[in-house]
């Protein structure tokens, strides 16, 4: 291709006005040198490091002879249908329920809380059976306290030598709960049940924390609902009505307060004075995720540091310790930094590991992502955690590509453009903002179209999105004179981007340049507000419920006076609650929900409301957070519905959207696959196109700094870039920029300034990029001479693509300029320490032009793959859960069991894997994706031979064709089932010919069962080079391993650097005996059936009831205590500890009361003994455990070998079918001295730590075992 390219000026001559008027106000513009690591300006590297810079980066190795080499599928997450294990009474849950699998590996303990509910509440479902489950593990998590340090840990806690005796005794804090249910599964409701059962119990006072002030009115229907309906109205209060200098008089309720309200001056003071102390009432934290971001000293106090709502929580814990905390949240334990102020769940402190929650911390970030998982599991043993969520099987899923038209493209290109001349430290506060603002404007015409198609086919529409622009209007508003309490008209929309770009200029261009700049950025048509267009366009106030944190508004009206239509800027007129109510009553068809509206808000197709049309729900803008997604996309799918939603996600083309979308889409839609054992990639979420790229963690850091390593050393990495085609015309582009900076360093004369340093002062960002790229480079010698040509013979310089790429132009030269445009420097971007830098370096992406940002985005993620494939090679990859999967799992006989105390119960596993995929079972799989395979697809779905020269017979793949949307293709072999490679490694093999399609049955079926044949040996022998045995062993530690984490890791050698670790999810494809589920006393013939008794014999000890009328309907059961002394009445005490004197009659109607209500009980499954035992908080029909029987009686059956027997007792119970545990590697090289795996090493020396500690054997040893120095010498 050959373009000429006609000379320009001087950049002196046409340096934009803004630059100039920059360097008057003396910003400074700062360099992103891409050239010099050591600073330099000027040309002058050594001749040695400038030939290293050309050169290409090794290949990647071939992915030739070696079949281990395919990476594992990355497995989705997979969840289990959810009904409570222990608990056997409640009705149902309305909806259906999900745990995720590491959860349900894990079953909670016994129950031994026994409820005091209203007989109601249980009966009539007004709480289901996983509710009442949350309340009764949660109390009974209450009634214990956590370990308090002993008195001389407790002196050495203090830094400052002074002792004080609330600390050395300190009053011991009480053990809290955490309710992680997913939006949706009712944990309002949940929290409410917690006030009812301790109103029941006597409690007077509780605190109710969350994130709105609008959920004070929920809390009170939620209360109202189960039977609370005049307590709620009358002893509910909101902090945020009291003034925070006065003192609160009421002697009971619940205080409800928001976080924000909660950390305004004096307003924990007051609440505590409100509390006193002796406060052993509730503590409810919900939504508090809120309270992330947070860093504790030594004592556990917040530091600086912390948000400010997180420092108000842990203060407050700290200052009531007998308050029953219940933590309650979806997403608070996303990252191990934001557990810190859940210092109730006992996961650090005294009797644990971690002395602190740095410790602890520490610990989570050095074991990786897997820990937290084991943590979670830990908690659910303990009865300190609940985690269940809706089954997503009853919504739809549809992804809608939004491609950006040509106008659009020039739009986003020009204001990119803008951009780079408005470069200054300042533009970087405004550039994400306006360029998202334009990725979501993209985007209105489609979401406006397909929410009124939504509305003929009589659904109504949600529309999600996180901003409103609020802020841009109202610049705009008071440019113009309104202020916010006036009311004023605008001719047009205001435009968000358009606003904040305007913003800018006024604050960093010389004020006789502001106007010119402004008047550059109206003709760029840039368009209106999102929220506003949407509002307007789908039928304004009266016909869209708008639910958002933003008070003022555009409107468009009819102005009679000025007879045309006008935009009004104006106050809303109806709260969130409501716009919510219209919606749900079906008088408005459209809701339109921000971020500020997406916790607590309720808009399913509730079966209590008017509107029970099918929810569309459009995402618009999604965030970069799953989490944060999930959280919104809650607002539509919620207990007690008739319908699921419709999920659309509206996806640009622009800053890799799609990628992120697709990450939330495919872990909603893994929600509702609830196939057990399923684990092929091509299920629901494939079937969508959806495909995951976890790209913001350490790979992602990496990545990222090794392909900026790689563009600013203009480097060619062939392996990676032969499937970028970079269109000829961003080359011509580059060229043009090229020559433009070029011109600057050639004399009148026609001679060239020495190291083609422009004479006059350009950009010095851009003049430092182009130094470095032009310095010795072929291509550089090809411009200066076609200049020279053409300025001769007066014509214009010609351009020829092919030849610039051969002389070294390519797409690391071009990302140059580019990155320089929107100041990325490689420098900004330090891996050591720093999280989040993907986010930021796409943020910077957006600033380009969208065909830039694709090609770039693409390259990124080439650079992704290499780093995962080279971390997994190498053992450091952090994979979170491993799933060990095949045609085939096996858990072979009972487990060994291991107590090293009370806490602490480890089972040993084996488990068998047969890694390998029958003939029959590909066929399969080939039929059904070979009949889904798309026209257009690059990848022939089908099986493949590769003939290696070390190879007896030709090894055979089943290739699945994949999505356009996806970078892997899946693989799979006889001997080792299902596997991943990038779909660039399989179309260059298929290309060369490593790869060839075969199509005959007979050959493709002798091919696949010799292979299968051969393979059924032993992992890892080979039958032949790089083809290994399809059968695994594993050893694999469960059960409660938290307790003695760190020090069975502790017993890990180090090597290499490697992680010889893992996290391992079991699922035994043919299960062993399932694990019994508890079973009442009832049901085991121990406990008589109910029967109602007569009344005539009043006895002390006998059941009474009473309805509390002064609070609502609620029911108190209790019992007779005492004969009153005026002989002719009775003493009766209720649950709540309160006593009543009642006369023979009333008793009488008490008791008649009473049986009612257990009958009620009794109907619901409750165990008789228990209905009839309100009075006690523990269940006479509890469990008991089982009696322990080790397996040595005594000293003399010890063998020196295996002295963990002295721990060991003989497994009770059935074998579970699925595990969650810690696996160590069985890599060759890595057995001891005595020749014992890493496994059994690691056992021994666990075994020999506990002792050191001063742990208990279970049979009876001599006391010389239990001694440090003599232990040692027993091991020896």
């Amino acid at each position: 291709m050959t373009i000429t390219n006609q000379p320009t000026a001087t950049a002196m001559d046409s340096l934009n006005p803004l630059v100039k008027a920059m360097g008057q106000m003396n910003l400074g513009v700062r360099s992103t040198n891409f050239a010099a690591s050591s600073g330099t300006t000027e040309p002058g590297l050594a001749l040695a490091e400038q030939r290293f810079l050309d050169s290409p980066i090794k290949p990647e190795k071939p992915q030739d002879e070696r079949d281990d080499e395919l990476d594992e599928v990355e497995e989705e997450m997979t969840y289990k249908p959810y009904r409570p294990t222990k608990l056997l009474f409640g009705r149902d849950h309305p909806d259906p329920v999900v745990e995720n699998a590491t959860l349900a590996a894990v079953l909670p303990p016994d129950i031994t809380y026994n409820l005091a509910l209203p007989a109601s509440v249980i009966a009539e479902g007004k709480l289901s059976n996983l509710q009442l489950e949350a309340i009764v593990y949660g109390s009974q998590r209450h009634a214990l306290d956590l370990p308090v340090a002993a008195k001389e840990e407790a002196v050495n806690l203090r830094t400052d030598g002074n002792v004080f005796a609330s600390e050395v005794d300190p009053l011991p804090a009480r053990c809290g709960f955490l309710l992680g249910d997913s939006a949706g599964m009712g944990k309002g409701r949940t929290l409410a049940g917690f006030v009812v059962e301790n109103i029941s119990r006597g409690r007077k006072k509780h605190i109710w924390v969350s994130v709105s002030a609008d959920l004070y009115e929920d809390a009170k229907r939620d209360l109202s609902d189960l039977g609370l309906d005049k307590y709620a109205s009358a002893f509910c209060y909101n902090l945020g009505n009291y003034k925070s200098q006065d003192a609160i008089k009421q002697e009971e309720g619940v205080m409800f307060t928001t976080y924000s309200t909660l950390i305004s001056k004096n307003r924990l003071d007051q609440l505590l004075q409100w509390c006193g102390v002796s406060f052993d009432g509730l503590v409810m934290l919900d939504e508090c995720h809120r309270c992330k971001s947070i860093e504790l000293d030594g004592q556990g106090n917040a530091k600086k540091g912390s948000s400010k709502s997180a420092q108000i929580v842990v203060e407050l814990q700290n200052k009531l310790p007998r308050a029953r905390v219940v933590y309650c949240s979806a997403t608070s334990v996303s990252e191990p930094k934001n557990l810190g102020f859940m210092s109730r769940l006992g996961l650090w402190g005294p009797g644990t590991e971690h002395r602190s929650f740095n410790s602890f911390f520490d610990s989570i970030e050095n074991l990786g992502i897997g820990a937290i998982e084991l943590n979670a599991m830990h908690l659910k043993s303990l009865g300190a955690l609940q985690a269940r969520q809706l089954s997503y099987s009853t919504c739809d899923f549809e992804l809608v590509d939004v491609v950006s038209n040509e106008n659009f493209s020039a739009v986003y290109e020009q204001a990119s453009r803008i951009f780079v001349d408005l470069y200054s430290a300042l533009v970087k506060s405004v550039h994400q903002r306006f360029f998202k603002f334009l990725a979501i404007a993209v985007k209105v015409d489609d979401c406006i179209a397909t929410a009124k198609q939504a509305l003929e086919e009589g659904s109504c529409c949600v529309i999600g999105l996180q901003s409103t622009g609020e802020a841009s209007s109202a610049r705009a508003a008071k440019e113009i004179g309104i202020n916010e309490e006036g009311r004023g008209t605008f001719d047009e929309f205001v435009s968000s981007p358009g606003e904040g770009l305007k913003h800018l200029i006024r604050d960093i261009v010389a004020p006789d340049q502001v106007q010119a700049w402004i008047d550059k950025v109206d003709k760029l048509d840039l368009p209106a507000n999102a929220l506003d267009r949407l509002l307007n366009e789908l039928g304004g106030p009266e016909k869209v419920a708008e639910l958002t944190g933003r008070k003022t508004r555009q409107l468009r009206r009819y102005d009679r006076t000025l007879k045309k239509e006008v935009i009004s800027y104006e106050k809303r007129k109806l709260s969130n609650i409501e716009e919510k109510k219209l919606f749900q009553g079906g008088e408005k068809l459209i809701a339109i929900v921000s971020e500020a509206a997406s916790t607590g808000i309720s808009l399913q197709a509730d079966k209590r409301v008017a509107n029970q049309r099918r929810r569309v729900h459009i995402t618009l803008e999604l965030p970069w957070s799953a989490d944060k997604a999930i959280q919104q996309l809650g607002r539509t799918h919620r207990s007690n519905q008739t319908t699921g939603p419709l999920y659309k996600f509206l996806l640009s083309d622009i800053g890799g959207e799609v990628r992120f979308a697709s990450t939330v889409a495919r872990r909603l839609a893994s929600l509702g696959a609830l196939t057990q054992g399923d684990r092929r990639a091509t299920g629901t979420a494939n079937a969508l196109g959806l495909n995951s790229f976890d790209i913001d963690n350490e790979s992602g850091n990496v990545a990222l700094k090794k392909m900026l390593g790689a563009i600013r050393k203009c480097r060619s990495l062939k392996s990676n870039s032969e499937s970028l085609d970079v269109p000829d015309h961003l080359y011509v582009d580059a060229i043009k920029s090229i020559d433009t900076y070029l011109h600057r360093a050639r004399r009148p004369n026609g001679t060239w300034n020495e190291g083609f340093v422009p004479f006059d002062e350009g950009s010095q960002r851009t003049d430092s990029t182009m130094r470095f790229i032009l310095f010795r480079r072929r291509f550089t010698h090809n411009r200066v001479a076609a200049i020279d040509e053409a300025i001769n013979n007066g014509t214009t310089p010609m351009i020829d693509v092919e030849e610039l790429k051969a002389g070294g132009l390519n797409l690391n030269v071009l990302a140059n300029l580019w990155l320089a445009d929107v100041d990325v420097n490689e420098d900004d971007f330090p891996v050591a320490g720093k999280r989040h830098l993907v986010p930021k370096f796409l943020n910077r992406l957006l600033g380009m032009s969208i065909s830039k940002q694709s090609l770039l985005m693409d390259y990124f993620f080439a650079f992704v793959e290499l780093e995962v494939k080279a971390s997994k090679a190498a053992g450091k990859m952090d994979v979170g859960i491993k799933t060990l999967s095949g045609q085939s799992v096996e858990i072979v006989d009972k487990p060994r069991s291991f107590c090293f105390n009370e806490d602490c119960q480890i089972k040993l596993f084996k488990v068998t894997v047969d890694k390998g995929m029958t003939y029959e079972d590909a066929r399969d799989v080939y039929s059904e994706e070979h009949a889904n395979q798309s026209d257009n697809a690059k990848i022939v779905t089908g099986y493949y031979i590769k003939q290696g020269r070390k190879h007896k017979i030709p090894k055979v793949h089943l290739i699945i064709s994949p999505s356009n949307r996806s970078h892997k293709v899946i693989v799979y072999r006889p001997n080792g089932g299902q596997g991943i490679l990038s779909k660039q490694y399989v179309s260059s093999r298929i290309t060369n010919g490593d790869l060839k399609l075969i199509t005959s049955e007979e050959q493709i079926k002798e091919l696949w069962e010799t292979e299968y044949s051969l393979a059924n040996i032993a992992f890892p022998t080979e039958y032949q080079a790089g083809c290994k045995g399809r059968h695994q062993t594993h050893f694999v530690f469960a059960g409660s391993i938290i307790p003695v984490l760190t020090k069975m890791l502790s017993c890990i050698p180090a090597y290499d650097d490697q992680q010889l670790f893992s996290v391992v999810r079991v699922e035994a494809t043919s299960a062993p005996e399932k694990v019994e589920m508890a079973r009442s006393l009832e049901e085991e013939g121990a406990v008589p059936s109910f029967e109602v008794m007569g009344f005539d014999d009043i006895e002390i000890g006998q059941g009474v009831a009473l309805e509390m009328k002064s609070v609502g309907s609620s029911v108190l059961r209790g019992r007779i205590v005492s004969k009153h002394e005026d002989g002719n009445c009775w003493v009766v005490e209720f649950s709540n500890k309160r006593k009543f004197k009642l006369s023979e009659k009333q008793v009488v109607s008490a008791r008649t009361l009473f049986y009612e209500e257990v009958a009620s009980l009794v109907e619901a499954n409750v165990a008789p003994i228990d209905a009839m035992s309100s009075m006690n908080e523990t269940t006479i029909a509890a469990s008991t455990l089982n009696v322990r029987k080790p397996v040595l009686s005594n000293v003399s059956e010890i063998n020196t070998d295996k002295y963990e027997e002295l721990f060991e007792e003989h497994h009770q119970g059935s074998v579970p079918d699925t595990l969650i545990g810690i696996e160590f590697s069985d890599k060759r090289g890595l057995e001891d001295e005595d020749g014992l795996m890493l496994w059994e090493s690691v056992l021994r020396n666990l075994s020999l730590k506990m002792m050191d500690s001063g742990a208990k054997p279970l049979c009876q040893v001599d006391d010389k075992l239990t001694n440090s120095n003599e232990a040692k010498s027993f091991q020896e």
